[in-house]
């Protein structure tokens, strides 16, 4: 997979634990990030606080759904194209990756049929549909 960039609607999004998340009776949420600095200052504190649309897609990231079944459901919730949707979707998990909000963890293998990056576990690719052989089948 060296040279080329893994898709983040192949992975499973998780929220950093370590982070304080608060989430506003309206559904409104918002994270805390401590500020480093090379300084010996008092911490400093960075709030975050997302619109409609990302306090919805981070309600759902819930460390069990890929990013493409996160797709589909914002897709569906806001009547969103699935393409625009997974657009979406893909540049808002890389933002929030490069700020160190969430991880993404997952992609292990391959497509059998189009060479996709499977989800951890997948029984089928999210792209081409194609039933993956179980690993359990092998023994």
């Amino acid at each position: 997979m060296k040279g080329r960039e893994r898709d983040p609607l192949n992975l499973i999004p998780e929220r950093r634990q370590d982070l304080l998340w608060e989430t506003t009776p309206t559904g409104e949420v918002s994270v805390t990030i401590k500020q480093r600095s090379l300084f010996p200052i008092p911490q400093r504190l960075r709030k975050i606080v997302f619109d409609e649309t990302g306090s919805y897609v981070l309600s759902l990231i819930d460390g069990r759904m890929t990013g493409f079944e996160i797709a589909r459901i914002l897709s569906e919730a806001k009547g969103l194209g699935i393409e625009q949707a997974e657009a979406s979707l893909r540049e808002f998990l890389k933002t929030l990756q490069s700020r160190g909000i969430i991880t993404l963890r997952g992609g292990f293998g391959h497509c059998k049929a189009c060479g996709a990056d499977l989800p951890e576990g997948a029984l089928y690719c999210p792209q081409c549909g194609t039933r993956q052989a179980s690993e359990e089948s092998h023994g």
